[in-house]
Parts: C-alpha cells; structure tokens; sequence
C-alpha cells in the first residue's frame, strides 16, 4: 500500500512538473485583443496615438494611429478565436 501510494505521489509530481502551462488564450477561448494608447509623456494626460485591433482567420492584427511613444496603456477589448471576435 505504501509502495503505491509512493508511486502516485511521485507520479503526479512528475505530470505537475513537466505539463505546460495553458496559456491564456487557451483559458478563455482565443486570443487577446489589446486597445493600446500611447501618450506623450510619463503623466499620462495626453494621447497622441494608439492602436485598434483587427480579428481574422489568420489572428489578431492592429491598425495605429498617430504617434506611438514608450509611455503605453493597454486594455483587453475582447478575444479572437478563428476570425471570430469573443467578448471579454
């Protein structure tokens, strides 16, 4: 009984440790689409450009607009999931 025991311990320990992790998209039933917005400086008070995102067969891609900058703001809008949008 112990010997058996022992063996599903380390069994499980072993699964644990070697299975990847499920990424997010996996959890939630597609990839995500980020709204991005950029402003002008570390205050954050003015925006001069960001990024839309775009769902099709192939995945996500962003159309920008205006001026992207290094002070950055992103927020999930929804999923994206065989050209299919998904909400959040």
């Amino acid at each position: 009984m112990k010997v058996a025991f022992k063996l599903a311990t380390m069994t499980a320990a072993l699964i644990g440790s070697v299975m990847p992790v499920v990424p997010a998209n996996a959890q939630s039933g597609g990839e995500p689409m980020y709204n991005y917005a950029w402003f002008s400086d570390a205050s954050y008070s003015t925006q001069v450009g960001g990024a839309r995102p775009n769902c099709s067969n192939r995945g996500v891609t962003y159309s920008s607009y205006g001026m992207r900058t290094p002070f950055e703001q992103q927020e999930i809008a929804a999923y994206c999931l065989n050209g299919r949008v998904l909400p959040d």
